[in-house]
């Protein structure tokens, strides 16, 4: 997909990108701690148990994973920013201002931001 978008995109055109983190402790589209980073089988056999589905079709990559999987574009990186100030990107609801979750968000995308749950970024072809 990452050639394909490399492919269509004029010199200088730009993509919105975001995806998910494999390394997070809680796996967003189930809600189940530690998920996405069990194995396969592990994690199928997991959501069976927790009675969420059958098949995990998530394919989340790691930090490191997906630097490289947009090495060929100009990365501009607006998670932290989004966290820093949610309210200016339209993201107020899910870090309210004050709130615990925001100041733990501030938090760790400061000092561990390898781990954190999402990359959001926009991806501008350049040539070399």
């Amino acid at each position: 997909m990452m050639k394909k978008t490399y492919r269509v995109l004029k010199p200088g055109g730009v993509c919105y990108f975001a995806a998910g983190n494999r390394i997070q402790l809680i796996e967003p589209h189930y809600n189940l701690p530690f998920l996405s980073m069990l194995p396969l089988s592990a994690a199928n056999a997991y959501l069976r148990l927790a009675g969420k589905g059958k098949v995990y079709y998530e394919k989340h990559l790691s930090f490191w994973e997906l630097k490289r999987l947009v090495r060929k574009f100009a990365c501009v990186d607006f998670t932290r920013k989004i966290i820093e100030e949610p309210s200016r990107y339209h993201a107020g609801y899910l870090l309210p201002s004050g709130s615990m979750k925001k100041w733990f968000a501030k938090l760790f995308v400061r000092h561990v931001y390898q781990f954190f749950r999402a990359t959001i970024c926009l991806l501008k072809k350049v040539i070399l």
